[in-house]
């Protein structure tokens, strides 16, 4: 069974995880297909599409992409309760932000994952987060690294936020 006749019909191979679907080949492990698109660290000038409405999310294909929506768009007032103008996002991919089938990512000292591998954002401060709504679409987002400050995907999620759909794997 090939392409994704395979992910139809071979239910039990946890595809996404871990099997990975070729298009028009067969079924592949995917502890022996590194990812096309690792993060850099960087931030994207621009999304994969959408203009940002409930109707036209931001289309999310990269790590860059990622940071950009976290970075750019975590404006919104805690303590006021002010909002600004809600944004909404959607996955279009598994995202890896680190490599995590590295032979040295189970190293969990902190002086190694600051050297080897992309930190991801953090926020100092409480005062300012996260209130747009991020459909995960059932996409995977690997190898979220971070260490400092308000920390996580999204380091502070404000009322009227929402994150759904969306899997996290193989983070510290």
């Amino acid at each position: 069974m090939k392409g994704e006749a395979a992910k139809t019909y071979m239910k039990g191979l946890e595809f996404g995880f871990a099997w990975q679907t070729v298009e028009n080949g067969y079924p592949v492990h995917m502890l022996y297909v590194k990812p096309d698109y690792i993060w850099d660290g960087g931030t994207a000038t621009s999304f994969a599409g959408g203009t940002g409405t409930s109707e036209d999310p931001f289309i999310i294909k990269t790590g860059a992409q990622l940071y950009k929506m976290v970075s750019e768009y975590s404006n919104a007032e805690t303590a006021s309760g002010t909002v600004n103008k809600q944004y909404y996002f959607r996955l279009a991919n598994d995202i890896y932000l680190n490599d995590v089938k590295a032979a040295d990512m189970l190293n969990t000292t902190e002086a190694h994952w600051t050297s080897k591998f992309n930190t991801w954002y953090s926020q100092t401060s409480y005062s300012k987060g996260f209130c747009g709504n991020l459909d995960g679409a059932g996409f995977t987002v690997y190898g979220l690294y971070t260490n400092k400050g308000y920390a996580g995907l999204i380091p502070v999620l404000v009322d009227g936020g929402n994150i759904h759909n969306l899997n996290l794997r193989d983070s510290f």
